[in-house]
């Protein structure tokens, strides 16, 4: 194990592109590399919490003050804090491969108001975390945070983190939100290590989306209705603005859709597919090479 555990979050400026899920693939595909990961859940409605776990393990835990918010509130305190004593008793799996989660807990929406209105609330939350020995006990801590809806919550998974993903569609508003998100001057983004990843990619040549995201079929001399090349540049525009700030990886995702539903319980907790069970039967073991590549590429950068 090393040292110093790397962090990684993942922030987005709209809900749907797919970020929980992303996540959870990245934190199981570490796993399954037979590294030590944690998993935290930093969203006030326990928005990753709730589809991992059966909801009776979820307030069970709850009640044995096992989440993120008791962590913080006992560190107010000048309490002593291992966060061994703070994450759920048994570990989730993906892959069919371990990882340990710390859920966000009921009372993380007024801990967190109190964190950001300290003086330092960066440093102190990067503080919380290394006193609670993430760095002795694991590799990779995940950080799974809300939209860009309340800011602060982004803004402290940033300060925290070494690297950050923010997933998005190649869409006209998806750019522009996320632009937004990126210039806000709260945020304090290392440009270096923050990565855009293109998600849910149309598959027709000729939609100005998909020329965005594979400039080279601009060299097939695509015959292209004047709406699609006029769609295009102003893609290409927030684009060129975007790419400006942060990195894009050099490659996307097809097929990986936003959380819906999930495969029976199985023991206890839910097990996390791949793909969603929207894909129809011929595309899944595309989707799943597909995903494979985009989260070889993420470790890459980590």
């Amino acid at each position: 194990m090393s040292s110093l555990a790397k962090r990684v979050s993942f922030i987005s400026a709209p809900g749907g592109v797919g970020k929980t899920k992303l996540a959870l693939l990245l934190t199981g595909y570490l796993a399954k590399q037979n590294k030590k990961v944690l998993f935290i859940d930093l969203d006030p409605t326990a928005g990753a919490s709730l589809l991992l776990l059966d909801e009776t393990i979820f307030e069970n835990e709850i009640e044995k003050g096992h989440s993120l918010a008791d962590l913080i509130d006992d560190y107010m305190d000048n309490k002593s804090i291992d966060i061994r004593d703070y994450i759920i008793e048994e570990p989730v799996y993906i892959y069919n491969y371990p990882f340990e989660l710390l859920l966000p807990g009921e009372k993380l929406m007024d801990l967190m108001d109190r964190l950001w209105n300290s003086v330092e609330p960066g440093n102190i939350f990067k503080e919380i975390l290394e006193k609670s020995g993430i760095n002795a006990y694991y590799d990779y801590v995940v950080i799974d945070t809300i939209p860009f809806f309340i800011p602060k919550y982004t803004a402290l998974s940033i300060y925290v983190s070494s690297t950050v993903f923010i997933p998005l569609r190649p869409s006209l508003v998806d750019l522009k939100r996320t632009l937004i998100m990126v210039k806000n001057r709260i945020l304090k983004l290392n440009t270096e290590q923050t990565y855009c990843i293109f998600n849910q990619v149309p598959t027709r040549v000729q939609s100005a989306e998909y020329i965005l995201v594979n400039r080279k079929v601009l060299n097939r001399n695509l015959d292209l209705p004047k709406s699609t090349i006029e769609e295009y540049a102003l893609l290409e525009k927030y684009y060129d603005k975007l790419a400006s700030r942060v990195r894009f990886l050099p490659i996307f995702l097809k097929y990986l859709l936003a959380i819906e539903r999930f495969p029976p319980f199985r023991r206890g907790f839910k097990k996390l597919e791949l793909y969603s069970e929207q894909l129809i039967k011929d595309e899944k073991e595309i989707a799943r090479k597909n995903v494979s590549e985009v989260l070889e590429e993420m470790i890459k950068v980590l």
